[in-house]
């Protein structure tokens, strides 16, 4: 009977599934403090292990399950298991590819019209006996261009839920070429840095997109545009951010997430007065990496991986 350790939290269908198509004996450990994982690796002869964002997936912890086959991650991104191990043709790699991109759309596209229509400070203004009228005036999506980098499942998805707004969509996929639509068109990295009035970021983290958003890139920019980062914290540099918010090279920054979660965790981390001085913009928006984690994505998650498991079997 094969077995399978999951170490984090799973919506119950991936359990069930698994049990019934595979007739597999599910170890279940949501609550797993990560420095006992490699223990409860070393205690059974697990063939698969499912992890979220937990813990990291290394040579090392590996050597605690000899017999491991596959690994399956409950989200898209894979960034958390260690590229030798990615590419190790002894151990299958499983994510819930475009499992949350519904979910992430409609995050950013939230984020966006809060901080274009300057919701937070509204509400904030409000609450305090104000009534500022002119200093909340809103500014429209429709006619604007906003400009998507990384046009896959998630980019796709928000160039579809921002269709209906009448604005001018463009988007920049290096290795995607094919994506263009009614709802985005194809146009080189320098062109949407050029014309964009907002760009959102939707890439994989990677050796190539480490600090993609980072001083090059701003100086790129023409139209002091949002910038929107929902993908993964450290494709931002966040002392170049800092700068350029400090220069009005951008209008603002919505971030959903940071190179450091949570960001203030420990005082002494080195970035910790970098955090500082980006909580003292009142033109940035945070949320804490929560993008892809609604109620529907987080059965939609459990509901792929079964699927690309069963793929996997062969089944």
């Amino acid at each position: 009977m094969e077995k399978i350790l999951v170490v984090d939290d799973v919506f119950e269908s991936l359990l069930i599934g698994l049990e019934k198509h595979l007739g597999a004996e599910i170890h279940y450990y949501p609550d797993i403090n990560p420095e006992k994982i490699p223990q409860k690796l070393s205690e059974d002869n697990y063939t698969g292990l499912v992890i979220r964002s937990k813990i990291r997936i290394s040579r090392a912890l590996l050597s605690h399950a000899p017999i491991l086959q596959w690994i399956a991650r409950a989200g898209s991104g894979i960034d958390n298991i260690d590229a030798e191990i990615v590419e190790d043709p002894n151990i299958t790699v499983i994510n819930a590819d475009g499992a949350n991109a519904q979910s992430v759309a409609e995050h950013v596209l939230g984020m966006i019209l809060a901080f274009q229509h300057r919701l937070l400070q509204s509400d904030q203004h409000v609450r305090s006996g104000e009534w500022d009228r002119e200093a909340h005036r809103g500014t429209e999506i429709q006619g604007k261009t906003i400009g998507i980098v990384g046009v896959g499942h998630t980019g796709s998805a928000l160039a579809k839920v921002l269709s209906g707004f009448g604005a001018h969509v463009i988007g920049y996929d290096k290795y995607k070429l094919d994506f263009e639509t009614d709802y985005v068109k194809k146009v080189g990295f320098e062109t949407l840095c050029a014309q964009s009035d907002i760009i959102s970021f939707h890439v994989p983290l990677s050796d190539e997109t480490h600090s993609l958003i980072g001083s090059e890139f701003f100086g790129q920019l023409s139209r002091k545009p949002l910038v929107i980062n929902a993908s993964r914290g450290k494709v931002m540099d966040l002392d170049a951010a800092i700068s350029a918010l400090e220069k009005k090279q951008i209008s603002g920054l919505c971030l959903d997430v940071l190179p450091d979660e949570p960001p203030l965790k420990n005082d002494s981390h080195h970035n910790t007065k970098s955090y500082r001085r980006l909580f003292e913009f009142e033109d940035v928006m945070f949320s804490p990496h929560v993008a892809g984690w609604s109620k529907e994505s987080y059965r939609k998650i459990s509901d792929r991986l079964l699927e690309n498991i069963l793929k996997y079997k062969g089944m």
